[in-house]
């Protein structure tokens, strides 16, 4: 999928990207949202795909028409990269601090018994 960069110098959207029954938003606060067919309709997402491309009154038709009534929120891009990266590598190994103490405990026990 392609993202094309929204170039209205003063809209809160930085980015969109079109399907044949959708377009994803991408606002310049990172959030990204999925409009189609099923929520809010073929007929705002037409409209929405064609103020898009004429890169004028789309942030303003999201606001009046669509708000809230978005078939998703996506994660932010890039995301998904660093969480296949994150599950893919091994984790390192978290401890608690009261595991940490209870180590280092142990470890001036030994030296005092050793050093004894």
């Amino acid at each position: 999928m392609k993202w094309i960069k929204y170039h209205a110098p003063h809209s809160g959207i930085s980015a969109y990207a079109e399907g044949a029954n959708y377009i994803l938003i991408e606002f310049k606060t990172g959030e990204r949202y999925r409009y189609d067919a099923s929520k809010p309709g073929r007929k705002h997402i037409e409209e929405m795909k064609s103020r898009a491309h004429r890169t004028s009154g789309l942030t303003t038709y999201i606001n009046q028409n669509v708000s809230k009534n978005y078939a998703a929120k996506l994660r932010p891009r890039g995301e998904a990269d660093e969480t296949v990266a994150r599950f893919t590598s091994t984790p390192p190994k978290r401890t608690s601090s009261r595991t940490r103490s209870t180590r280092r405990e142990k470890a001036r026990r030994s030296s005092r018994a050793g050093g004894a």
